[in-house]
């Protein structure tokens, strides 16, 4: 499934929807165990128009991990315009990085 083909049944079908929040929430559990993270949505009309993935806490690497897992989610279901993190050292400190889908599209936000 292409980004677009994926973005529109992301939006419109809360069943898909469900199971992709799920697959990374159970994919963050697996690589970083114990760590919380934030897993909100915002609606419009009945569909989605922001899902945000929020590390709570947390070192760098395990929040970069957190990061990765979500985007290894995504990329299992044919979202392949995604750029692995490979390094916090130009962050300069700690943050917390963001998985973000907002009107139509996924970003990193750090």
């Amino acid at each position: 499934m292409d980004l677009k083909a994926f973005n529109k049944k992301f939006e419109t079908n809360p069943g898909f929807r469900t199971q992709i929040m799920g697959q990374i929430a159970a994919e963050v559990k697996r690589s970083q165990p114990g760590e919380k993270v934030d897993l909100a949505q915002q609606l419009k009309n009945g569909h989605i128009s922001e899902l945000t993935l929020k590390p709570q806490g947390g070192d760098q690497l395990s929040q970069l991990s957190i990061a990765n897992a979500a985007i290894d989610v995504l990329k299992r279901h044919g979202v392949t315009d995604l750029e692995d993190l490979k390094t916090p050292d130009s962050f300069g400190g700690l943050v917390s990085l963001n998985v973000i889908y907002k009107d139509g599209g996924w970003i990193i936000n750090s």
